[in-house]
């Protein structure tokens, strides 16, 4: 019995051993093999409680409103590259000015990430203030308005896709590859709200590749064109600037983009742009392989919180 209590003490420690060297330091935490932390969303709006509160009197009673701003994203925001604007209240009416019930963000909004361990580091929360409002006249009874917040700030998306290079495009030799030109391929974007949603990749030459990509606006604000401060223009909305990264395998162009073959301006029709675009491998560079193609997504972006607030006669 003794020497079986041994073994099994053994073989206790030698399983102890083993899954601590699996685990290794990250705590059992598996390193995420996805490039990206995902989501639809880059700013997230939201009021701090009573802030507004849910009702005031329309005598002695200031208030404040308080914003909170997490940028749950993956695209740092600068200081000041986000703009909030209190509007569904006369801001006279409220005893302030227009001036007021404006403000820039204080602080640099980083976007959320993963760090080397897999652990999903927060993006950066901030508080956006407008104070001392009071209701400067009188009312009957009690009347309600509708108090919202609406945010402009530059964001992007970054989006990358692994194209498939092959020395025998055609498939006359009959042997076995190492990837599938000729296929829809995964397109990994960071967290905001406008996505590459679809990638395929095709073979149209000896040397030459054919990619498709399709941009979709997926968040819950609106798109304009970076820059433009989300500007009321019409020629402005709805538009993203795109960038390719050229791998350097020959000669890369698309079509679709206004103003360049690898970087320019898509106008999002109900929400959504296909863009085409070739690659002609250069001979020295037809090997068999997977590259990296980097896809950057710029865009002024405009979201929006709303609370109502009642405000009531007092005595």
């Amino acid at each position: 019995m003794k020497i079986k209590h041994g073994l099994f003490l053994s073989a206790l420690v030698l399983l102890i051993f083993i899954t601590a060297c699996t685990t290794g330091s990250g705590g059992g935490t598996p390193t995420s093999t996805k490039a990206f932390l995902g989501g639809q969303k880059g700013l997230a709006l939201d009021f701090f409680p009573q802030a507004p509160p849910d009702f005031v009197f329309d005598t002695n009673y200031p208030f404040s409103i308080n914003l909170r701003v997490e940028n749950v994203g993956e695209w740092d925001v600068a200081a000041g590259d986000a703009v909030f604007t209190v509007t569904g209240i006369n801001p006279t009416d409220f005893g302030v000015s227009a001036a007021d019930l404006q403000a820039n963000s204080p602080d640099e909004l980083l976007g959320a990430q993963r760090d080397p361990n897999g652990n999903v580091i927060q993006g950066t929360v901030t508080n956006v203030e407008f104070p001392n409002l009071q209701y400067a006249g009188a009312v009957a009874g009690q009347v309600q308005f509708n108090v919202k917040v609406e945010g402009c700030y530059k964001y992007g998306t970054k989006t990358q896709v692994q194209l498939c290079i092959l020395e025998d495009f055609l498939g006359r030799r009959g042997e076995t590859s190492a990837c599938n030109p000729n296929e829809e391929k995964t397109a990994e974007n960071s967290g905001g709200p406008v996505h590459v949603t679809s990638f395929s990749e095709s073979v149209v030459g000896s040397n030459k590749l054919s990619f498709f990509f399709t941009l979709r606006h997926v968040g819950d604000g609106r798109a304009y064109a970076p820059g433009t401060h989300c500007s009321t223009e019409l020629s402005d909305r709805d538009k993203v600037k795109i960038t390719l990264t050229d791998p350097g395998l020959g000669d890369l162009s698309c079509s679709g983009l206004e103003g360049g073959a690898l970087e320019g301006l898509a106008t999002l029709y109900q929400g959504e742009r296909s863009i085409r675009c070739t690659l002609t491998v250069a001979d020295e560079n037809l090997r068999d392989y997977e590259t990296v193609l980097p896809i950057v997504i710029e865009y002024d972006y405009k979201d929006s919180v709303e609370v109502p607030l009642v405000v009531k006669h007092g005595s």
